[in-house]
């Protein structure tokens, strides 16, 4: 269809309608103008005048007989768009003869005037109505015709499948479509497109079609298909959905594309690419990169995109040195000659020579279709025979100037090679070195030995070192250390070469570092080293028995393992001193936790380890266990005052009644109990000095102890010797302790001290035994006045200070039996009087016997 007349046209479906209103009477004209200008362009002419384009007419049947040709010329110019008018009847009857003929030809409504307003509005707004519909189908038909024309003369092939139908069946193919595969619409309509694929058709391909369909996506693959003569070809298939206003899936459109040139032309590139030997590129006749190879962008450090569509001479291989001369060779590659040649072009590490080839590859017309240009890197061929002969000329100034013995000998065990060194060391000439074998400088009895060294690196192990001796020519046998090792060539095995240090020194110290060792390992006292880290890089004996830990595990740890944070601190001071000082020593006390739990108070005098240039590379402490001693100390002091102060106090009793009875004061009789009941607790206290003998020393042997019968024992013997008092035992069968013999006594002192200081008749003391933790408890627990905050303090502190005293010894004398095997103590208030005394025991293991008796 031609173009529509525009004159005729009027405005668009979107715009304002015009209206051209044709009435004779000049009245009536302007009251049609006046009524209808609100929603509507109103123009008014003449039939005799020109008319502008309009949408709609109003024409009277006065001027219809004048204007009815021009009307019809003007609707037909329109076609399709459809042209109302809307005829107005004036005094004449609607059976009027040329009215019949107008109607559907001319005239598309009809009003008899006069008329009013409502019904002339609705009449114009639904022939309005139809206007509008007519432009906006015409315009779709016109987008429809184009969009049908573009599709028809695409380039690719575009099909439409009808996804409302069973089997997706085509519904369209355009003519490239029918060129490419050879079927046309005929063919093809009314087929799913499976049609097109064959016995070598990917299934995982058609399956990925399929999913995309299925789940009404878009999807791009590549199929080998065949043509309706038979023949193959690769055929790049995108499919994509296609809904209705709605929403709904209602067809599929595929755009076909023949690859298979394409495809060809690829694998021939990369065929020619993959079998280059170094770089590789391919350029058109004109020397413009197509394709180039990894190993040519390497060269540069450039991506593919970075080179491929510029001239070959312009790319970053070349500079202006170069570009010229490969544009010359290009120039003659592209005329069919092949070129050869040498250029040196830069790089990222710097110059390389490269061997290049262009090679001009013809079509079937004998044109250049391509050009091959091929180069490899004869760099390190060149650069390499420079430094054979530089390393062959160091090699021997090397050889003849190292202190160290050098030789090598061939398979036969023939000398080849030494230097001036071994002559020096052996005292033999050259003559003889060849003369004899590569053993005859090694003891006769550590020959065995080193040749089972030699032989592992005869079997294939790269490299062995062994230590032995060298016999000079006169005699005299010198510690040497030899490192050996394989000499290959092309992979064949063609000697062994070896360098011989002299370690007459090192074998020196060693010898001395095991004596110092041994002497270390044998000291009394605990030894350790730390690194700069403070890591430990040496414990002896007695520090691995002191801390109770495995030398292993020591060796390597950070002293954070046996030290607390603060301690670290201290000894960091401790260095800091040292290294502002010229003292060399530093003396420190620090109580470590040894692997069983136990604290023990070490002294340690602190020496900084120095390198040979005097940088501060670790320390050595060397501790003395004086745990023993400060506990001895503390205890003898308590011991001391305590015995100072009973002993001035029975002694004042007894002075002060003696001088009572020489004055005749008083009972004589019973200033005289009064001495003798002094005399006689100072006789109790004796005896309990003896017994306080072990609780004193803290080294005092422990073993296990059955504390639950032996609370049950000592209970038993109190209720024997008192009835006033109610003593319970709460125990399990058998629990074993690591105690001594004086936990016995520590236990009458508690139940004791219990019931002498009670302040009413009936006391109750209660004994209780439990375990937790690997921990054995014994409580005491009575209902009386309870121990003084002061005694209590100092007790649990474990040692008095001149405004704390506890006043008696036998407290003592249960926390010194107590602490002397691992344990603790601690005492609290009972509810709702007195006081309870915990004492808390390690652990043990029954003794083998009971053991033994038990599993019978």
């Amino acid at each position: 269809m031609g173009m529509r007349d525009a004159a005729a046209v009027g405005a668009r479906s979107d715009e304002q309608l015009r209206v051209l209103v044709l009435v004779s009477h000049g009245r009536d004209r302007e009251l049609f103008a006046q009524q209808l200008a609100d929603g509507y362009d109103v123009v008014t002419a003449a039939p005799d005048e020109e008319w502008p384009a309009f949408d709609l007419c109003l024409v009277d049947s006065d001027w219809y007989p004048e204007v009815a040709t021009k009307l019809s010329g003007r609707r037909a110019a329109a076609e399709p768009v459809q042209l109302p008018v809307l005829l107005l009847l004036r005094g004449q009857a609607s059976n009027t003869p040329w009215l019949s003929d107008a109607l559907g030809e001319t005239v598309d409504d009809v009003v008899e005037l006069p008329t009013g307003k409502l019904e002339l509005d609705a009449r114009v707004a639904s022939l309005a109505r139809d206007r509008k519909m007519s432009v906006a189908l015409a315009d779709q038909r016109d987008q429809l015709r184009l969009f049908r024309r573009v599709i028809d003369e695409a380039a690719v092939g575009i099909s439409i499948a009808d996804y409302r139908q069973p089997d997706n069946p085509l519904v369209y193919v355009n003519d490239r479509f029918e060129e490419m595969t050879g079927y046309d619409a005929v063919a093809a309509v009314g087929r799913n497109c499976r049609f097109l694929q064959g016995p070598e058709t990917a299934p995982e391909q058609v399956a990925e079609l399929r999913r995309a369909i299925d789940a009404g996506e878009s999807t791009r693959v590549q199929l080998l298909n065949y043509r309706r003569d038979g023949t193959p070809f690769w055929n790049r298939v995108m499919v994509a959905p296609v809904r209705d206003e709605a929403g709904t899936l209602t067809h599929f459109v595929g755009f076909q594309e023949d690859v298979t040139e394409e495809l060809e032309r690829e694998r021939r590139y990369e065929a020619i690419l993959d079998n280059a030997e170094g770089f590789a590129s391919l350029l058109d006749p004109d020397g413009i990169l197509i394709e180039t190879n990894a190993a040519a962008l390497d060269v540069i450090d450039a991506g593919r995109e970075d080179v491929v569509g510029r001239r070959f001479h312009e790319t970053p291989w070349f500079d202006d040195e170069t570009g010229p001369v490969v544009e010359d060779a290009v120039d003659r590659a592209a005329d069919g000659e092949l070129v050869r040649g040498e250029l040196d072009v830069p790089a990222e590490e710097g110059e390389l020579t490269l061997v290049f080839t262009l090679k001009p590859v013809t079509d079937a017309d004998g044109e250049v279709d391509f050009i091959v240009a091929e180069s490899r890197d004869v760099t390190p061929l060149k650069r390499r025979e420079r430094e054979l002969r530089e390393e062959q000329a160091v090699t021997e100034a090397i050889l003849d100037a190292v202190p160290d013995v050098f030789y090598m000998f061939d398979t036969e065990g023939n000398y080849v090679r030494w230097n001036d060194r071994f002559n020096e060391v052996t005292g033999c000439t050259d003559e003889t070195i060849r003369e004899l074998g590569p053993f005859s400088f090694i003891p006769e009895a550590e020959r065995p030995r080193v040749a089972g060294v030699l032989g592992a690196v005869a079997e294939g192990q790269p490299t062995a070192t062994v230590q032995t001796e060298i016999v000079t020519l006169d005699g005299e046998r010198i510690p040497y250390e030899f490192a050996n090792a394989r000499v290959e060539v092309d992979g064949e095995l063609v000697g062994y070469a070896g360098i011989g240090r002299d370690v007459s020194d090192r074998v020196e110290r060693e010898r001395e570092l095991e004596q110092f060792e041994a002497i270390l390992q044998a000291a009394p006292d605990p030894v350790y080293a730390l690194d700069a880290e403070g890591r430990f890089t040496l414990v002896n004996d007695a520090m691995v028995e002191l801390l109770g830990r495995d030398r292993d595990a020591l060796v390597g740890s950070h002293a954070s393992v046996v030290l607390s944070e603060e301690q670290l601190a201290e000894g960091k001071e401790v260095v800091e001193a040292l290294m502002g000082s010229e003292s060399g020593t530093e003396t420190l006390e620090l109580q470590v936790r040894n692997a069983d739990g136990v604290l023990r108070l070490l002294d340690i005098n602190i020496t900084l380890l120095t390198d040979e240039d005097g940088e501060v590379v670790g320390r050595v402490g060397v501790c003395r266990d004086v745990t023993d001693l400060h506990q001895s100390e503390s205890r003898l002091s308590v011991f001391d005052r305590v015995l100072r102060h009973n002993l001035r106090n029975k002694m004042n009793i007894v002075l002060a009644r003696a001088a009572g009875i020489e004055a005749g004061a008083g009972d004589p009789e019973s200033e005289a109990e009064a001495i003798r009941q002094a005399g006689e607790e100072l006789l109790a206290l004796s005896d309990r000095t003896r017994e306080f003998r072990h609780s004193i020393s803290p080294a005092s042997d422990t073993g296990p102890v059955d504390v639950a019968a032996l609370v049950r024992r000592v209970a038993a013997e109190y209720r024997e010797q008192t009835t006033d008092a109610t003593i319970s035992v709460s125990a399990p069968d058998a629990v074993w302790a690591s105690g001594h013999e004086t936990l016995e006594v520590a236990l009458d002192e508690l139940i004791e001290n219990a019931i002498t200081h009670h302040d009413s008749a009936d006391p109750t003391v209660e004994l209780r035994v439990s375990v937790a933790d690997d921990r054995v408890t014994i409580a005491v627990a009575d209902d009386g006045p309870g121990i003084s905050e002061l005694e209590r303090t100092a007790l649990e502190r474990g040692h008095e200070t001149p405004l704390e005293h506890a006043t008696g010894l036998g407290l003592w004398f249960v926390r010194w039996t107590v602490t002397n095997v691992g344990g603790e103590i601690d005492i609290h208030e009972n509810e709702p009087r007195g006081s309870v005394v915990r004492l808390s025991l390690p652990q043990a293991d029954p003794p083998p016997a009971v053991s033994d008796a038990s599993q019978q």
